[in-house]
Parts: structure tokens; sequence; C-alpha cells
């Protein structure tokens, strides 16, 4: 699972014998065992003292987020006055992946993936004098994600006609950006019109 991502089990909890289950010590009913406990979290258990009768159950569920990469096991233990299955213990094991995330930003301002041109964005450059005039704005390519983020290539692609008027960078970092917000990389997209009218392009 990805850094940013959770996922929840329900487990249950059920009195299969043939008189009243106790559940609980004095002070917990479910505990999480072992050095990545803190990656799960229990949800809806129910409280020490609580009684299930024959053939009742109660659902809790459990959440794997975990909080950095690699394997996390822990093991599970469920109290009650049952005499020879307290606690009742099984192992969980999830892994953590990280994953890069990449965010454009002009003026601290995210770019939306595959909007149109905006304003606020700086994407809508607006109306610029093609008497040798051009307008040149810096985006900045950020990883707000778990895992380092590699750019292979920026280009300007399906300009349409006439022929494209954004200039796309040609120098591309030298190394992986780093996660959790760590790195940047600006990126210059000038705008040159040398026409009247409306001109667009995607930048990939």
């Amino acid at each position: 699972f990805g850094l940013d991502v959770s996922l929840t089990n329900t487990f249950r909890i059920e009195n299969t014998g043939s008189g009243p289950l106790n559940l609980g010590t004095a002070t917990d009913v479910v505990i999480l065992r072992g050095v990545n406990a803190d990656s799960y979290t229990l949800v809806d258990v129910p409280l020490p003292g609580a009684v299930l009768q024959m053939n009742e159950f109660h659902d809790f569920q459990i959440t794997f987020k975990p909080l950095s990469p690699g394997q996390k096991d822990i093991t599970v233990e469920v109290y009650s006055d049952d005499f020879d299955d307290s606690p009742y213990i099984f192992a969980l094991t999830g892994t953590g992946v990280g994953v890069p995330r990449i965010v454009i930003e002009w003026k601290d301002v995210p770019v939306v993936n595959g909007g149109p041109g905006a304003t606020d964005e700086g994407t809508d450059f607006g109306q610029v004098d093609i008497a040798d005039f051009s307008l040149t704005r810096t985006f900045t390519i950020r990883n707000k994600g778990s895992a380092d983020l590699t750019i292979g290539a920026i280009a300007a692609v399906t300009c349409g006609s006439p022929p494209c008027k954004f200039s796309a960078p040609t120098t591309l970092p030298t190394g992986p950006i780093a996660a959790f917000n760590a790195g940047s990389f600006t990126i210059d997209i000038t705008f040159t019109p040398d026409a009247l009218g409306p001109l667009s392009a995607e930048l990939l």
C-alpha cells in the first residue's frame, strides 16, 4: 500500500459455545503487539466487560496505514474468559510502498492536471503583443509523494495550427526529485506569438 493510502478489514468475535462469553481483561479486549503496531488502528472494538451470549457476535475493524516503506508484521490478541483460547492470537502483515506524486505549481498555486488554461494557475498567458514580445512564466515541479520522482522528458505537444509558439524546457533534473516535498525543480515556459488569435498547447 502507498504511504498515503489505508485499508480496513473487518474481523468478527463470535461466541460458538454454550454459555455467555465475557470479553476483555480489566482494560482491553483487543491488543495490537509488535514494533509496527503504530501502522494499524483499531475501530469499534467492544468494551471490557461486554458479554456475548451463545451465537452472538461483534464485528470490529483494523485499519492498516503504513507510516514508512517495508513489511509491517504484528500480532492481534483478543481476550475473553474462554478457558483455553484467551488470548486468541493471530498475525497480520502488510507492506508499505512509497509512491511518487507530481504536483506542478505557479506561484504556489497547483496546476490542475488536464485542466484548461486558467489565470490563477498561470496557464492562461493572456494577451501578449506580437510585435517582438514574449512572456515567460516559471513553474515549479514538486514531489508530494512518498518515493523519489524521476522526470523522463518534458515537451510541448498538440499545438495545432499555426505552429506552436510555446517553448518547452530542454533541461531535465540531474536526479530524482526527493519525496515528501523535500525537492523541487523549476521549468520556464515561454509564449511567443507572431500572429493574432488564440494559441494553445499541452505540456507533457
